[in-house]
């Protein structure tokens, strides 16, 4: 009975491991879709996790991830390059190609205050896991402003470099920019007392250290455990580093255009890219293995997780934002629970079967003693 309930199990998982997984890592389809917008430059995730998008007419937007219904609309008045949330969801920052930061109370949409100044478009910014910061990136410099006292604090110099993205990794000891063909990644010291006493808020920067991407980066992201680095850009390829000491983990040619966007699942190892060729892809975070495609028929131009890992959205350049359910452990747990159910099944056909053949042997017993 054993060896019949042992087989039974092990053909549903095999059964599980062949068919169920390949097809679930493979179905990336969105669940909704949002159109009716201009062009979009870029997308991301409320810390409530509503999906948001950045687009040619000077707008970020909110939208609810079960319905697509819009939630809220911050106008900052130009062409929006890139947006971020602080981790508390106090704040949300925007930054534009009118030479401006736009900083905003992320929970009634009142504009704080506008950062200008800067002499140049604004290209990126990203706010600190602890909130504390903003910073924002521009041609050769980044900036960096205090958030409770809404003032700048002290500026970055890039050598010629145009700061394209930013990003502080989740523990808030590394900070990476994407500059020119490189990402320059610096340890992040605070309570730094020389740092203190030169208004830099006791925050230092140091080893910085550079991530020859080739040719020009224009995404980047750290994994949620702080371990490890991937950029994309120009090209269509995708590079990934181990953070704690420069290893070359692995890379590979992800795309036939400019990867736009690249965002780490913040629950499972694996990331997605955006690029111009239409694709978005979903890659292991160690191996560099594709989990997935989908043709969205339009460039894409920005691509976030929530901060629960359980979808991902996209934006396109023909205006529309899509939203992905994306694999989390809720999937895997449903996933598990098919697989449950198959080995079940088996189980309860290798006891039916182990009955047949009992009654056959009963049969032919009693066969045997008629004939005697």
């Amino acid at each position: 009975m054993m060896f019949f309930m042992r087989r039974g199990f092990v053909s549903g998982v095999i059964l599980f491991v062949l068919f169920v997984l390949p097809l679930e890592a493979a179905s990336i389809k969105p669940l909704i879709e949002i159109g009716g917008n201009s062009s979009l430059t870029s997308a991301g995730f409320s810390p409530a996790g509503h999906a948001a998008s950045g687009g040619f007419d000077g707008y970020v937007r909110l939208y609810r991830v079960k319905d697509g219904a819009p939630v809220s609309v911050f106008r900052h008045g130009a062409v929006i390059e890139a947006f971020a949330f602080s981790s508390d969801g106090k704040y949300m920052a925007s930054a534009a190609r009118d030479k401006t930061v736009k900083l905003w109370n992320a929970q009634t949409g009142a504009l704080i205050k506008t950062f200008d100044g800067h002499g140049d478009i604004m290209l990126s910014c990203a706010f600190s896991p602890d909130s504390a910061l903003l910073l924002a990136g521009t041609a050769n410099t980044i900036f960096v402003y205090s958030t409770g006292g809404v003032k700048k604090l002290f500026e970055i110099k890039l050598d010629m470099k145009w700061a394209r993205a930013l990003k502080f990794s989740a523990d808030g000891s590394y900070l990476a920019a994407a500059a020119g063909s490189e990402a320059v990644v610096w340890n992040v010291k605070r309570g730094d007392i020389g740092a203190i006493l030169t208004g830099r808020a006791g925050i230092r920067l140091d080893n910085a250290r550079g991530f020859d991407y080739r040719s020009k980066v224009y995404a980047l992201d750290i994994s949620r455990d702080s371990q490890i680095i991937a950029l994309g850009g120009e090209g269509g390829a995708v590079y990934a580093w181990r953070l704690e000491d420069g290893m070359s983990l692995w890379s590979t040619a992800a795309h036939e255009g400019i990867i736009w966007a690249l965002a780490f699942n913040p629950a499972l190892p694996y990331f997605a890219t955006g690029s111009k060729d239409g694709f978005v892809r979903l890659w292991g975070s160690h191996t560099g293995e594709m989990k997935g495609g989908f043709d969205s028929g339009s460039a894409v131009h920005g691509a976030a997780f929530s901060p629960d890992g359980s979808r991902f959205c996209a934006a396109l350049q023909d205006g529309r934002l899509l939203i992905f359910g994306s694999g989390t452990k809720r999937d895997y747990s449903r996933m598990l629970s098919i697989a449950a159910v198959l080995a079940a099944f088996f189980l309860v056909l290798a006891g039916g079967v182990l009955l047949v053949v009992i009654k056959l042997k009963g049969m032919k017993k009693k066969d045997n003693k008629t004939e005697k």
